[in-house]
């Protein structure tokens, strides 16, 4: 399976390439699996029922809030790890930091672990705006990484959000 893109052109407003215009990959995605779709996956290839699964993942998503609002970091295996970050604008003088005004809001990063190698698997391929372009830019996979093979998600939309699976 490949991460197709498509090259798009920008105006660098900034540095030194400023007033230029370079062109850029951009991610393309196939489309969005639902909840009840990953939960429907999930079941036919264990055994428990999908209705287990969504019971469980639910279940998760109240401790993950839990965990993470309290500042600890949820570790879960080969999935990787969740953790709580924040940040804040800089003052000079410490006493001049007001919360309410210079920190940002919290987010949640997740960090894959190494042995996470899905995307190290996948090739690129590139989906040109005219796929019948005689110089042979068109639609061409680059052979994929080293290692094993992924099964492919089932096939939706050509949606090109920056939403993935």
């Amino acid at each position: 399976m490949a991460l197709k893109f498509k090259l798009i052109e920008r105006e660098m407003k900034i540095g030194k390439k400023a007033g230029h215009k370079l062109f850029f990959a951009q991610q393309v995605t196939q489309g969005r699996i639902s909840f009840d779709k990953l939960c429907n996956i999930i079941a036919e290839s264990s055994t428990v029922s999908s209705a287990d699964v969504k019971a469980v993942i639910d279940r998760l998503a109240h401790v993950f809030g839990q965990f993470l609002t309290e500042g600890f970091i949820i570790d879960c295996g080969e999935l990787g790890s969740f953790r709580p970050t924040l940040g804040s604008q800089g003052v000079e003088k410490e006493e001049e930091f007001k919360t309410h005004k210079h920190l940002r809001k919290p987010r949640i990063r997740y960090l894959a672990p190494r042995s996470f190698n899905a995307l190290t698997l996948a090739g690129f391929q590139r989906i040109d705006k005219n796929p019948n372009k005689p110089d042979g830019n068109g639609t061409a996979p680059l052979p994929p990484s080293p290692g094993g093979s992924v099964p492919p998600p089932p096939a939706q939309g050509g949606e090109e959000s920056g939403e993935g699976i």
